[in-house]
């Protein structure tokens, strides 16, 4: 499936969407501080966690690229919780 983000649907949408908390994670575990000030405060509360969320943007393509790296953080992820 894929997703036209460029559509007025979708724009719509991310207006009033939650921000992934994995993401922000994944912000933080980069120390990014985003320009946006909103998303930089959630950013900041967030603690970072590099085992059980992506370290790096690196990591998160393998994941989505390598299905065996996928289920290798699927299983480690529901070891967690």
């Amino acid at each position: 499936m894929r997703v036209n983000w460029s559509s007025a649907r979708a724009q719509e949408q991310a207006q009033t969407a939650h921000v992934c908390r994995g993401y922000l994670t994944m912000l933080r575990n980069e120390c990014k501080r985003p320009r946006n000030p909103e998303l930089a405060v959630l950013v900041e509360q967030v603690v970072p966690d590099r085992d059980a969320v992506f370290a790096n943007r690196n990591e998160f393509m393998l994941h989505h690229n390598d299905p065996e790296l996928a289920t290798s953080f699927r299983n480690a992820f529901a070891e967690r919780m």
